[in-house]
């Protein structure tokens, strides 16, 4: 992928569309982790929970990340006494907080040199103009890109599925 970081490849290409994937197994990996399952299987769902996590970080996704540790902080409240929970989901919060910054080269960097922020909000009204000149059909499957770097001078995605999928599918 871009800069080295692990991407998906397809339809919804992108770093942040992996890194969500991966963030969905996790609270499927938590039931298996700490349920009435035989060990060998614990064994598996918790080596399984190290390879979607080091696949997390090579993608790189701050937005991943902090997804991983609300999803992982939810199920631990969904499937453990409140106080258990609170306890875990605090370990969690120390683990997760060092991880975020040491194990990705991106870390916790909120500045935005690149205007990667400011060029989201330009796709963002981008792609619901698309959708407002276009309602029924869009621009067309794969033409997002095109169709904003016509509106805004940028051709980038829109960094949002629901915003770019209206502009190109419509309604």
């Amino acid at each position: 992928g871009h800069g080295g970081r692990a991407k998906w490849v397809g339809l919804w290409d992108g770093m942040n569309v992996l890194a969500l994937l991966f963030v969905i197994s996790f609270p499927f990996l938590i039931q298996f982790m700490f349920s009435p399952w035989n060990y060998f299987l614990r064994i598996i769902a918790f080596l399984f929970a190290i390879l979607i996590f080091q696949g997390l970080l090579l993608t790189q996704s701050r937005g991943g990340l902090l997804a991983t540790v609300v999803a992982l902080f939810a199920s631990l409240v969904l499937r453990f006494k409140p106080r258990t929970a609170l306890i875990l989901g605090a370990i969690v919060l120390v683990l997760a907080a060092p991880l975020v910054g040491f194990l990705t080269t991106r870390g916790l960097d909120d500045s935005d040199g690149s205007k990667s922020a400011s060029h989201r909000v330009e796709l963002w009204a981008a792609g619901l103009e698309m959708a407002k000149e276009n309602p029924i059909f869009g621009v067309g499957k794969m033409r997002f890109k095109s169709s904003a770097r016509q509106k805004t001078g940028l051709s980038l995605i829109a960094h949002n599925s629901y915003v770019e999928n209206l502009g190109e599918t419509g309604f």
